[in-house]
């Protein structure tokens, strides 16, 4: 008795390897290539390490980043005054965190105010946006946040490192998507 040919199965078999080397090469050739990154803000890589950062005062007592600790931060540094495009920051900010839904308890928010702040703009400033920390800025944070005086809104982790800066007007949705990403794989905060 004679066995049947094995060739159709080797070439079958060769194709098997062959096949995918010769769509990756095809791909290669082609010149497209994956994004970059799905995030929305500018990814701090790596992760900026804010230990001991006093980020200024509240009732007559320094308030550090320690005091943040333990869940996500949104941090913005605008003017006293908190003027229209302040405004539309805290706003987004405020959107964001509320969109987290379940996930809003691993999110605050902290705004810094760079000037004088008296009790009466405190007051105004915590009824416009409930749950928001308002800390009066004390000394120069240039150091650790170059980017500060331009807008920008700040994610800090739950271990207190500077991970992601936002654009001033960043899509909030955009905010909204980066974060809820975080929290899906966070196993902090």
């Amino acid at each position: 008795m004679k066995s049947k040919s094995t060739w159709p199965v080797l070439i079958l078999l060769g194709a098997l390897f062959v096949l995918p080397a010769a769509i990756a090469g095809g791909i290669l050739l082609s010149g497209w290539r994956p994004a970059p990154s799905a995030a929305h803000g500018r990814l701090i890589s790596p992760p900026l390490p804010l230990a001991g950062a006093v980020l200024g005062e509240s009732g007559g007592r320094a308030v550090r980043l320690e005091d943040f600790r333990e869940r996500w931060t949104l941090l913005y540094f605008g003017p006293a005054d908190c003027g229209a495009d302040c405004r539309n920051q805290l706003y987004a900010m405020r959107q964001v965190h509320l969109a987290q839904g379940r996930g809003q308890g691993r999110v605050q928010r902290v705004f810094v105010a760079r000037g004088e702040l008296s009790a009466e703009a405190k007051s105004r400033l915590s009824d416009a946006y409930p749950g928001m920390s308002v800390v009066a800025q004390r000394g120069d944070l240039s150091r650790r946040w170059p980017e500060q005086g331009k807008g920008r809104i700040f994610l800090v982790d739950p271990i207190g490192n500077l991970v992601m800066q936002y654009e001033p007007n960043a899509d909030a949705s955009g905010m909204r998507s980066d974060l809820a990403r975080l929290l899906a794989y966070s196993w902090v905060g």
